[in-house]
């Protein structure tokens, strides 16, 4: 019961987190400082670091090593950061750009995978330094509920903060066809049903889309251009299902290239969140 209380208080406490530093984003966005930059960057890089750490040291086999590795990968990465960010301090230069929102987009992505990872190994922990236990944890943590439900929080959220039109509708798009990936129970009796949804939801975000833009656009060569990104990632996802059905690999193994597709498509929604309200 103790895991499901720290798992709780966990996904809670990033998901918040993630949210004030996209509120504050958007509110700064024309004039993102040097020490705003900064400090979004160490309070991601700690957090995710920290998750890494605790993930290490719930699935290694506890000796002192171990142990005392577990707790250095935090640090480790910080320095990394903070290495970083005093040779940008240094140079005097720094000025906000689309640069500056992928390098936070990638870190909060990193902060969202790494908690479905370490949510992952805690409440399912299992062999440990075995390759089909890391692989099961890799994208059990970014296939299942304990990923999802945070990722669906966070992207409604996103959507209610952006006021551009074109990018509101890639993010409805995106977040339709995220609604009910066939993964999100595991490998349960509930996969049919799942999937049934799954086709649904994809059906109707791309139906949606095309009346986006073949009604709102006309259609034609500036529709493609403007959404293309949003139509590979669908069909992408649509391939990744497919996967995950035919092949003869176990089933985490299986599903394995979709964990890893809905964290581009989360990666590519935080960056239109990112790109303030000029996008």
């Amino acid at each position: 019961m103790i895991q499901y209380i720290i798992a709780l208080a966990v996904a809670t406490t990033m998901t918040l987190t993630l949210s004030v530093i996209f509120y504050v984003y958007h509110k700064k966005y024309e004039k993102i400082t040097f020490r705003l930059f900064a400090i979004v960057v160490l309070i991601l890089t700690m957090m995710g670091s920290m998750l890494n750490a605790f993930t290490y040291y719930i699935d290694s086999i506890k000796t002192f090593l171990s142990t005392v590795v577990a707790f250095n990968i935090s640090m480790e990465i910080m320095i990394i950061a903070v290495v970083a960010l005093g040779y940008l301090g240094a140079q005097g230069k720094f000025k906000h750009s689309k640069t500056s929102d992928l390098a936070i987009d990638f870190l909060m992505v990193w902060n969202e995978g790494s908690m479905g990872i370490f949510l992952f190994s805690l409440l399912l922990p299992g062999r440990q330094h075995h390759i089909s236990y890391i692989i099961s944890m890799v994208s059990g943590g970014l296939s299942l509920y304990f990923f999802i439900f945070p990722m669906l929080v966070e992207m409604l959220y996103l959507i209610l903060l952006t006021t551009e039109s074109v990018v509101r509708t890639k993010m409805v798009v995106l977040l339709i066809a995220s609604l009910s990936p066939p993964t999100l129970l595991g490998d349960s009796t509930f996969l049919p049903f799942l999937l049934l949804a799954f086709l649904i939801l994809m059906s109707v975000s791309t139906a949606f889309l095309l009346w986006q833009g073949f009604i709102k656009m006309t259609g034609g060569k500036v529709f493609f251009k403007t959404f293309f990104w949003v139509i590979l990632i669908l069909v992408l996802m649509i391939a990744g299902a497919i996967f995950g059905l035919v092949s003869p690999l176990t089933f985490y193994a299986s599903w394995l290239p979709f964990a890893f597709i809905t964290l581009g498509s989360m990666t590519y929604y935080f960056y239109l969140a990112l790109n303030g309200p000029q996008s």
